[in-house]
């Protein structure tokens, strides 16, 4: 609901409303979840790890280092498609740093640059697109992939590291023939996004480094958007502060 004051007021900015219609809209307070029966945001499921080490055996060499650094810098989609040689600093040698030419929280941020930390493991392997003229990663059919290109990629190889597991003979990456059962199955179970790389980085750099650490890698401007939608509390660690200190 916070969202359609601001649609009106860009409307009004490039004047394709007048004032009057958007000044009302002002005071629209967002809805309380108590009030509404609105589903709340949910965070992103994690995938199933087991799965996901196993298909990377199963990924064209491109794709599996696509996935290797969404998962280990925890960056988005979008950003990594875009990726350049010439956007990397590398002036450190320890933690390289990635500036987006644009993301999606340009329009919060203005002019300051997001900046993505690029540790050990991922600059061993962006180390070998380090002359690549424009993106580092290049699809199939040429040019650079989107961010549903990759998806679709990404799911085309988990479509045979499911068909391996369940000892299915016809290894063609479609999921269209999977049987119907077999792919609710799939789906339910195994198949995971991009988007959960991710969450999977935001959870371990919480677990191991807390809050404010996640909050920054990620890139929010606020630690409640990264709590709300990227981490689950760690019990664990808790009863093991307890153990130690309580």
């Amino acid at each position: 609901m916070r969202h359609v004051p601001g649609v009106f007021r860009k409307a009004k900015n490039n004047q394709l409303i007048k004032s009057e219609t958007y000044d009302p809209l002002k005071d629209i307070e967002p809805i309380k979840l108590a009030t509404s029966n609105a589903r709340p945001p949910q965070k992103t499921s994690l995938p199933n790890i087991d799965f996901l080490e196993s298909s990377l055996r199963d990924m064209r060499p491109t794709v599996r280092d696509m996935v290797l650094i969404t998962e280990y810098s925890a960056m988005r989609v979008d950003e990594l498609c875009q990726l350049k040689p010439a956007d990397i600093d590398r002036s450190d040698a320890e933690i390289w740093v990635y500036r987006p030419p644009s993301h999606k929280t340009d329009r919060h941020d203005g002019d300051k640059p997001k900046e993505i930390p690029i540790g050990p493991k991922s600059q061993k392997i962006l180390q070998k697109y380090r002359d690549a003229d424009g993106v580092c990663f290049s699809s199939t059919h040429g040019g650079s992939y989107t961010a549903s290109g990759f998806r679709q990629a990404g799911q085309d190889s988990l479509v045979v590291t499911y068909k391996k597991l369940m000892g299915i003979e016809n290894l063609k990456a479609d999921i269209n023939t999977l049987s119907d059962k077999q792919k609710a199955d799939f789906i339910r179970n195994y198949r995971w996004y991009p988007r959960q790389l991710r969450r999977l980085r935001s959870q371990r750099a919480f677990d191991h480094s807390g809050l404010e650490a996640t909050s920054q890698l990620l890139g929010h401007s606020s630690m409640k958007t990264t709590e709300r939608y990227y981490v689950e509390p760690n019990k664990a660690k808790a009863r093991a502060h307890v153990r130690r200190f309580g």
